[in-house]
């Protein structure tokens, strides 16, 4: 009987050693699953994270873009102001003329009519 008792413990002890090994298995199953899951949830953190860069960056990009159209516009603004402002300066060189042929014409009626008087 010994010999039947010592088969039985053996058998005990292994089935008590695949038990424990087959626990130890589920727990580092278990352990992958929740690290996949982890794994799975960073990813998607990150999609989310990568698309709200990109929209940032678009947005950067339109507002560069309204920036440029900005300048162009009132780059034109500019040239025509600085156009009126040459047109003005021409403008009042022809009134400066004018009003100098006018001072001319003017002292010669004088001196014309300085002589009637005498």
């Amino acid at each position: 009987m010994r010999a039947g008792a010592h088969g039985a413990a053996r058998q005990a002890a292994c089935a008590s050693v695949l038990q424990r090994a087959r626990e130890a298995g589920l727990e580092q199953v278990g352990g992958s699953v929740e690290l996949s899951h982890q794994s799975r949830d960073a990813f998607k953190r990150m999609s989310n994270s990568s698309g709200e860069v990109t929209r940032v960056v678009q947005n950067i990009a339109n507002a560069i873009s309204m920036e440029n159209d900005n300048e162009h516009a009132i780059q034109s603004h500019v040239e025509q102001v600085s156009m009126l402002i040459e047109q003005n300066d021409r403008s009042m060189q022809e009134v400066v003329n004018s009003a100098n042929r006018l001072k001319a014409v003017s002292s010669a009626l004088n001196q014309d009519i300085a002589r009637f008087r005498l």
